[in-house]
């Protein structure tokens, strides 16, 4: 009987911070996003010992704890309402400060941008990735 109130408990909590967690996402993002629709919890038992499991996209630790420029820190706070300073960032690379253009072209492709000179010629994709 206890072990089916602590689990009412727990999935009672479990709600109460994925609702949290969306709503603030709700008022960062707007609503309606892919890692809003990602965070789920469950509660689990294995040899009587109860837990509750929080699930959300990969990249939803970069949102919640924020990514650090190459000229700007991000901080966040933790719960008991420390301030700390992400543990992500972008670094320079030696004499270059631009993202790898190989990420670039993909976006390219996807977006179907198409370069072309002044007489209306096709060219390269490499040249509009710079």
């Amino acid at each position: 009987m206890k072990l089916e109130a602590l689990e009412r408990y727990l999935n009672s909590f479990g709600k109460q911070v994925v609702n949290r967690a969306k709503g603030n996402l709700q008022k960062a993002k707007g609503g309606d996003t892919a890692l809003e629709k990602s965070i789920t919890f469950t509660v689990t038992e294995d040899k009587g010992v109860l837990s509750v499991k929080f699930k959300m996209a990969a990249y939803g630790k970069f949102v919640d704890k924020g990514v650090s420029g190459t000229e700007k820190e991000r901080s966040f706070k933790d719960y008991k309402g420390n301030t700390l300073k992400s543990p992500f960032g972008y670094k320079k690379s030696k004499g270059h400060s631009q993202p790898p253009t190989k990420a670039l072209d993909k976006w390219i492709v996807k977006k179907g941008i198409a370069p072309r000179d002044a007489k209306g010629k096709f060219m390269s994709r490499k040249s509009i990735k710079f």
